[in-house]
């Protein structure tokens, strides 16, 4: 309970200790113990499998209206456990059990083969509709839309990161005019890119999730973490096309400052040489120099140039708007993140943009300023949500970069 946290790789070995320490319980069998034997310990274990019962649903709720890391929602939330399974312990578990110890051996089987196939077949038509979308509005219906938008050939494009060879696609029919290297955001964006391209051209795609485009990158909790070494790759067998454009395209922030919806923002998992401790100046340092190291390499057979990054929401955006619609519990037009927010947690990215910049005569895409102001950075417009997630753009949606990519790389206005 306490030293256990996100990190903790589980079940693995540390099944062990919960299941070590209960035998040990077991095995020592000691009824009279202080700890077993008052009436609150009594009462808990008495009532314990119908408060573990109604503690998920809970739970659910909590994290379905984005109240699970509330302190106060998670007090009341183990109260409302207490207060329900004990309620459930007496009107349901005990006499469902006086009523099932009456009954004989076929009876029980009937009951208990009657029960699964109603709930099984309960549950089947659920799935087997999808859900049944149509209990929503057009509106919501049409947000989750943007969530199943995603590049039709992305799972034969897909390079692992514990691949041993990269996968490159083609998108376009004729010359090769561009080459696009990146992470799961390169994927995300790359139908706005796709049609960037002039007319009769093509592009080269390679990407890897959860792989910044830099080499030698490794991650301390994955051994088999082949990101560095595949990167590397990649850069060797772009020089078959020397002197094409090479455009990069990284959640690169993430790279700087982690993930926060599924790392520690204390500990980075990322190193290069050695792993960090914590996200200091020599872990910044080391990441920085790989980056541009990596950049410098590619720099020496083509024209680089690489994107701002994306502004990251803390919530899955279509399920989020779905829900203030559905629930009516507020507003749409809230959905941003003030520019100030979205510069602190760039800040790194963009020293080390610059650096490209005026040292490698790299071009520098500013994709953010299509979807930010002065003030603020928005996550959708009246069309709809513009993200498929917390920080992946849609499929479509990403259309609206397409002039941009154009003008930049191509020198064309669409």
């Amino acid at each position: 309970c306490i030293f256990f946290n996100t990190q903790t790789v589980w079940p693995s070995y540390n099944a062990l200790i919960p299941v070590i320490g209960t035998v040990l319980i077991l095995v020592a069998n000691s009824n009279n113990s202080f700890l077993t034997k008052n009436r609150l310990c009594q009462w808990l274990g008495n009532t314990s499998y119908s408060i573990y019962l109604w503690h998920w649903p809970i739970v659910f709720i909590m994290y379905y209206f984005y109240k699970d890391n509330n302190i106060l929602f998670n007090i009341l939330g183990i109260c409302l456990s207490l207060f329900l399974g004990f309620i459930s312990y007496l009107w349901i578990e005990n006499p469902t059990r006086k009523y099932l110890s009456k009954l004989n051996i076929k009876q029980i089987y009937i009951f208990w083969f009657s029960s699964i196939v109603v709930v099984s077949s309960i549950c089947y038509l659920i799935y087997n509709s999808n859900g049944y979308p149509t209990r929503w509005s057009k509106d919501i219906q049409n947000y989750h839309t943007i969530l199943r938008g995603k590049n039709p050939r992305g799972g034969l494009c897909i390079t692992n990161v514990d691949d041993i060879h990269a996968k490159k696609c083609t998108y376009g029919n004729g010359d090769v005019k561009l080459i696009v290297i990146g992470d799961s955001h390169s994927n995300a964006l790359l139908n706005g890119v796709i049609h960037s391209l002039p007319k009769n051209s093509s592009l080269i795609h390679w990407w890897i999730p959860n792989c910044a485009t830099v080499i030698g990158l490794k991650r301390k909790d994955n051994p088999s973490y082949n990101c560095g070494v595949l990167v590397e790759e990649i850069i060797k067998d772009a020089k078959e096309y020397k002197d094409i454009p090479v455009l990069i395209i990284n959640r690169s922030n993430a790279l700087f400052l982690g993930q926060p919806e599924n790392e520690s923002l204390t500990s980075p998992v990322r190193y290069i040489l050695n792993p960090h401790s914590s996200y200091d100046r020599s872990y910044i340092d080391e990441m920085t120099k790989g980056y541009l190291n990596t950049i410098k390499k590619i720099r020496e057979n083509h024209p680089v140039f690489i994107t701002t990054p994306l502004p990251e929401a803390n919530v899955n955006i279509p399920t989020y708007m779905s829900k203030l619609v559905a629930y009516n519990i507020g507003n749409v037009d809230n959905l941003k993140l003030s520019n100030k927010d979205y510069m602190d947690r760039s800040k790194y990215t963009y020293k080390v943009l610059n650096i490209a910049k005026n040292q490698l005569n790299v071009k520098i895409i500013d994709i953010h300023q299509k979807i930010c102001d002065k003030e603020f950075c928005y996550f959708s417009d009246n069309n709809g949500p513009l993200y498929m997630d917390d920080d992946h753009f849609s499929w479509n949606r990403s259309l609206i970069f397409s002039e941009v990519f154009s003008k930049e790389i191509f020198n064309n206005n669409l």
